[in-house]
Order: C-alpha cells, then sequence, then structure tokens
C-alpha cells in the first residue's frame, strides 16, 4: 500500500509542474471558459461581440478536434499530459526506492 505521505509528496511534485506549464494553464483557462459558458443563459445581440465569441469557440473546437485526433485507437501521443503521467510515475519509483532505502538502513 502506498502511504498518504508519499501520495501527498507526488501530488506536490505534480502540482509545481503543472502550474508552471503553459500546456497545463491553457488546459485550465479552457476548462474555466467551458464552466463559465455552461451558466450562461443567454447570448450577446451585439453582432461583433456575438461573432467574436463565436470565433472563439470554433478555435477552441479546432484545438479539441485536434486533440481528439492524436487520441485515435491503439496510437499514444507524447503530449505533455503524457509527459506529467511519466514524471509522476518517476517520482514515484524514485520516492519509493528512498523509502525502501531508508527502512533497510534502518533496520541495520
Amino acid at each position: 500500500m502506498t502511504s498518504p505521505r508519499l501520495i501527498e509528496q507526488l501530488a506536490e511534485k505534480s502540482a509545481s509542474r503543472r502550474n508552471s506549464s503553459a500546456d497545463f494553464q491553457k488546459q485550465g483557462s479552457n476548462i474555466s471558459k467551458y464552466a463559465e459558458n455552461k451558466k450562461l443563459k443567454s447570448v450577446s445581440l451585439n453582432e461583433e461581440k456575438f461573432l467574436a465569441r463565436r470565433r472563439q469557440l470554433n478555435a477552441e473546437k479546432q484545438e479539441d478536434k485536434v486533440l481528439e485526433d492524436q487520441m485515435a485507437p491503439h496510437e499514444i501521443t507524447r503530449d505533455f499530459y503524457l509527459n506529467e503521467v511519466l514524471q509522476i510515475t518517476s517520482d514515484y519509483e524514485q520516492l519509493l526506492s528512498e523509502q525502501t532505502r531508508n527502512a533497510v538502513a534502518a533496520a541495520k
């Protein structure tokens, strides 16, 4: 079983990397915009504002399409998200090794 302290250390390391990643910041921004849009009960009648908003949504949809294409079955595309998963795995292995070394040293 993985200790709560180890999980906390992994979460801290991952949060630090994600906070400094432009890709994760952009994803967070997109999620926030989506949540805001979902709350809207109306759209602007001002044509310029409406069209500007529509262009922004279309650009975001295009980005989503690119991501969907990258996630085709049986293909793995290395991107910022996969890199973070691999980094968490590496951190886990490193922290687990340190715990094991410390336990062995304490047992001597």
